[in-house]
């Protein structure tokens, strides 16, 4: 995220840089929605897979699954460079607030 200003954000999208703070306060704002967006995605897959389970498995055989499944979306699809962005984007705009 560092390595990107929001000048090359507005040069790329072909806007004006005043457009783009009208509809995000900082770049950390507009990251953090796309990562919202993302996960608001992948939760449908949770939802999926919940679903294809077998109702004759017990609770704990679904929490198990299904944190296996958690594990596996963060690792292999979301990715800890990602999570790390997310979670500083999310920290700075946290202070921002204070």
């Amino acid at each position: 995220m560092d390595d990107v200003s929001v000048d090359s954000i507005v040069k790329k999208a072909g806007v004006a840089k005043g457009s783009f703070y009208v509809h995000y306060e900082s770049k950390a704002a507009l990251v953090s929605i796309l990562f919202k967006d993302y996960v608001d995605e992948i939760d449908m897959d949770y939802k999926t897979y919940l679903e294809s389970i077998s109702k004759d498995r017990s609770a704990l055989d679904i929490i198990v699954l299904l944190t296996e499944k958690i594990a596996d979306i963060l690792v292999n699809k979301i990715g800890h460079d990602s999570m790390k962005r997310l979670y500083k984007s999310q920290s700075i705009r946290q202070v921002s607030y204070i």
